[in-house]
C-alpha cells in the first residue's frame, strides 16, 4: 500500500504534459510495472464513473485533441 500511495503522489506532482513510461514510474515509486498498470486502470474506471462516460469516450476525446 505504501508504494501505491507514493505512486499516486508522484503522478499528481508530475508537470502537465510530462510523460513517463510505466517502467519509469514504477522505478521512481518503488513498485512494479504491474502495480502502475493497475493504478492507471482504477483511475480510468473512476473517471468513467464520475463523468458517466465510457473508456471509448475518453480515448476518442484524446485522439481528437492530437
Amino acid at each position: 500500500m505504501a508504494g501505491d500511495a507514493r505512486l499516486r503522489n508522484m503522478l499528481r506532482k508530475a508537470a502537465p504534459g510530462q510523460t513517463f513510461t510505466q517502467e519509469q514510474i514504477a522505478e521512481q515509486a518503488g513498485v512494479t510495472r504491474q502495480a502502475v498498470q493497475q493504478t492507471e486502470a482504477r483511475a480510468l474506471r473512476k473517471l468513467c464513473r464520475r463523468y458517466g462516460a465510457t473508456l471509448r469516450d475518453f480515448l476518442d476525446e484524446l485522439h481528437e485533441r492530437e
